[in-house]
């Protein structure tokens, strides 16, 4: 079945796509385990999204069929990543260790 989307026929629409993606790559975030879909975003784990900006990225992970390339992420956990620093959760887990141990 197509769909009009943005003026343009397309045969799926894009949040089914995203849910299909997202169930490919296990359904949740590698870093927190949020399940929340409209949260959940693809990030390329070698960090080489640069490289691949044209077209659709549900797309390629559907056709790529490699786990282990991307993987999904909260989208906190995504824009933490790309900055080079901690999630929440991982600072507010490092804390309770550290308070343990003191």
């Amino acid at each position: 079945m197509a769909y009009l989307y943005r003026y343009h026929l397309i045969k799926t629409p894009p949040a089914e796509k995203k849910l299909k993606a997202i169930n490919f790559l296990w359904g949740l975030c590698r870093c927190c385990g949020e399940s929340f879909l409209a949260m959940l975003s693809i990030d390329h784990v070698q960090n080489d999204g640069h490289l691949e900006r044209s077209g659709n990225v549900y797309s390629r992970v559907l056709n790529s069929r490699d786990r282990g390339r991307y993987q999904s992420l909260y989208l906190n956990c995504n824009q933490a990543k790309g900055r080079g620093q901690e999630c929440q959760h991982q600072r507010e887990a490092r804390a309770l260790i550290w308070q343990h141990v003191t």
